[in-house]
């Protein structure tokens, strides 16, 4: 089969669907900026060690958006530094 059989066939595929998939999953990530563990201690001037221990005390939020690596919103981490929230 040549590559152009297979484009057709795979344009017979109802699309309908997709751009509501697509538009879903854009919601969900284009409107944060999202941090690894190392990037949010040098955006907050701090160690790597020091943000895990404020994720456990609950001063800073963190998500595992795929597999065991934490992630932060830059978002919520400019919003600690307004309020002050973060500092000990």
């Amino acid at each position: 089969m040549r590559y152009n059989d297979t484009c057709k066939k795979k344009d017979l595929i109802d699309n309908s669907n997709l751009d509501d998939i697509n538009l879903n999953k854009n919601l969900l990530f284009d409107n944060f900026i999202w941090l690894t563990t190392k990037e949010a201690a040098e955006y907050l001037r701090t160690s790597p060690g020091q943000m895990r221990k404020w994720v456990y005390q609950g001063r800073v939020n963190a998500y595992k958006l795929l597999g065991k690596s934490l992630r932060f919103k830059k978002s919520e981490l400019d919003h600690l530094i307004q309020g002050g929230r973060v500092w000990e």
